[in-house]
């Protein structure tokens, strides 16, 4: 990672939480009773959480180290991975949009690498959210009734597809 991009885009921490929040108007995302500036302070922590994995050598030490975030209630005390998926999707889009207006200090490097900085840095945005799916899906009651999570095995899958074309 270049160094001077990496301090770019943590200049525009700001600017990137509140594109995030832009992005996030009038998406299904928390419960308005969610504590005041708990969706700002969960933004805080995952982009702080990003510019500390860029400074760290080894990932998997990284991740077992950092304590997961708190999410907010969820809307309807429904599944969160739907909100949580919005909510990613929506900082993934600023955090990129971030990456580009801090690319202009980078002039002087090629195309190529600009882009390959930007497609890390991406990355470790993806690492986190993977982290905290797999948070909200492993502490779900309903796992095995959700369709996201372990549905039936294959063979009964096919058996039910069977039957329905022979109907």
């Amino acid at each position: 990672m270049n160094w001077s991009f990496l301090a770019a885009c943590e200049l525009l921490h700001p600017t990137i939480r509140s594109d995030w929040q832009i992005l996030l108007r009038g998406k299904p995302t928390w419960d308005v009773r969610a504590a005041p500036g708990s969706v700002a302070d969960l933004m805080d922590s995952i982009l702080d959480q990003l510019w500390s994995i860029q400074h760290t050598s080894t990932l998997s030490n990284w991740i077992r180290r950092k304590p997961s975030v708190p999410l907010p209630a969820w809307t309807k005390g429904g599944c969160g991975l739907d909100p949580l998926l919005v909510f990613m999707t929506a900082g993934k889009r600023a955090l990129l949009q971030g990456a580009r207006t801090a690319e202009a200090t980078q002039a002087d490097l090629p195309a190529s690498e600009r882009t390959r900085q930007r497609d890390e840095l991406a990355l470790a945005f993806d690492v986190i959210a993977q982290r905290e799916i797999e948070r909200v899906c492993g502490a779900c009651g309903r796992r095995k009734a959700c369709a996201f999570g372990e549905g039936p095995p294959p063979a009964k899958r096919r058996g039910r597809a069977r039957l329905r074309r022979e109907t």
